[in-house]
């Protein structure tokens, strides 16, 4: 065995530890919120989770700017900075994040109040949007806390806190919707409560990784690296914004509806492939920080088996969809059948720029992540005025590809620019042609048995895994064969 083979097997075994506790903890609170879905599909219509939709259109334009993206600061120097100086540091940004994101956040609700009726003509700000702005707003003061955890490699607290938090919420929001029958209004109360208990709970524990202070003279450096990447978070979130604002000016609440369950479903791929970031960011900036040529040979190697694990979820979402949607049995809900493929590819094509290019970030160029920004908004703003007011969902779609596909076009023409990272495509063109080729098997079966079809889907989703881990990692199949008899 070389030595480079056994550094990256020991640097395999910690990432895996650290990466299968993040993702865990995000997949069981995320999979815990997939479960009740359906629960909620029969207290809540369809025009409802327009609404919903909506509200998530707003906050995640707003998420882009409340906190000055300083958590990401946090991430960025932590390892930087002399070991005394880490937990004032951390206070210092925890608490200018928090104000800040208190007072710009205060500022955006009042003023949308003024406007909302023009942007969205068919709800009233109040009480649905105020409600759900109060309390996306008191939930992003966790952002800086939990990316504290992260990088100080706590991945056990991460996980408790993510477990208690959900719990709570759910608790709410089941008590709230399904046991009152409080219906909406009951929704946007009961995670505004949740949002202020998980708040004080996380704050809590926070005392004992920072120390609250204020010292603008040290926000100077955190500063110079979030700033910049305001306008392009600010960028992304219109591009986020549009397709769904175009729909419910060119479609109905209803559509929007259906739209914003499908992105409940297509974001559990963007909740693993966070969770995994969580464990992949660090491990790369370490791993380069010792010595660059061995750490691009351990990034390289590593990058390609998360890629499989985001490929082999987004493919599960798509194998049973149609027995999750045939289980709930509300006919309004069926078209969420057949835009879910299409939707969780899109996605999955979203998450390659972390892996396969992340030289903006790695070279510090966060003043250059408006150009892919900018680049992908006016895709989305074109396509989408063209193709959504003609067709509608279709429309959506297109606009999405050609919005992902640019993205990560622009980025690794960038990052290659400026942190050289070589990309083996035929591994990569492989792994894409192989979960293609098992969607489209899957879609010409039509099995009615529900355990039958989820038996088979099991099996297609074990031959997706099986040949998959062989493309990234050049496994053979007698080491395959080897692990599972010793097994």
């Amino acid at each position: 065995m070389s030595e480079d083979s056994g550094k990256f097997k020991k640097l395999l075994k910690v990432e895996v530890r650290g990466a299968s506790i993040y993702t865990f903890a995000t997949f069981l609170t995320q999979f815990g919120s997939f479960l009740i879905v359906p629960f909620f599909w029969k207290k809540l219509s369809v025009y409802d989770y327009g609404i919903i939709g909506v509200i998530e259109i707003i906050g995640s334009f707003l998420g882009m700017f409340l906190g000055l993206q300083l958590d990401i600061s946090i991430t960025r120097f932590f390892y930087e900075w002399e070991l005394s100086e880490r937990k004032w540091r951390v206070g210092n940004i925890w608490v200018f994040s928090t104000l800040s994101s208190l007072l710009l956040g205060g500022f955006a609700i009042w003023w949308l109040s003024l406007i909302s009726s023009l942007l969205f003509s068919d709800i009233d700000f109040y009480p649905y949007i105020f409600l759900g702005l109060i309390g996306l707003l008191i939930s992003r003061l966790t952002v800086v806390p939990f990316a504290a955890f992260r990088i100080i490699n706590q991945p056990v607290l991460y996980a408790v806190l993510s477990v208690a938090i959900f719990l709570i919420q759910s608790g709410l929001n089941i008590y709230y919707v399904l046991i009152i029958e409080s219906g909406l209004e009951g929704y946007f109360v009961s995670n505004i409560m949740g949002s202020i208990i998980s708040f004080i709970i996380v704050s809590a524990v926070m005392f004992r990784f920072a120390k609250p202070c204020i010292k603008f003279e040290a926000l100077k450096g955190p500063l110079r690296f979030s700033l910049p990447q305001i306008p392009a978070s600010t960028i992304s979130g219109l591009t986020n914004l549009i397709d769904r604002f175009l729909l419910q000016k060119y479609a109905s609440l209803e559509i929007l509806g259906i739209y914003s369950l499908c992105l409940k479903f297509t974001n559990l791929i963007l909740h693993l492939h966070n969770s995994l970031k969580i464990s992949f960011v660090p491990f790369m900036l370490k791993a380069l920080s010792e010595e660059r040529t061995e750490g691009v040979v351990m990034v390289k190697k590593m990058r390609s088996l998360y890629l499989v694990i985001i490929m082999a979820f987004g493919l599960s979402i798509i194998l049973f969809i149609k027995d999750f949607v045939s289980w709930v049995d509300r006919s309004e809900y069926y078209p969420i059948i057949e835009w879910m493929p299409y939707l969780i590819f899109s996605v999955i094509i979203s998450t390659f720029t972390v892996y396969l290019a992340p030289g903006l970030f790695l070279s510090k160029r966060s003043d250059l992540t408006w150009i892919p920004a900018v680049g992908q908004l006016l895709i989305v703003f074109i396509s989408g005025i063209i193709l959504i007011p003609e067709y509608k969902m279709a429309g959506v779609i297109y606009s999405r590809y050609l919005s992902v596909i640019s993205l990560f076009v622009i980025n690794f023409y960038l990052s290659q620019k400026y942190y050289h990272i070589a990309v083996n495509w035929n591994k990569l063109i492989l792994l894409n042609g192989l979960i293609i080729t098992i969607i489209a098997f899957s879609q010409t079966l039509s099995i009615e048995n529900i355990l039958l079809s989820i038996s088979v889907n099991l099996l297609l989703l074990s031959i997706f895994l099986f040949f998959a881990l062989i493309i990234a990692e050049r496994i053979s199949v007698k080491t395959i064969k080897t692990a599972f008899n010793r097994f």
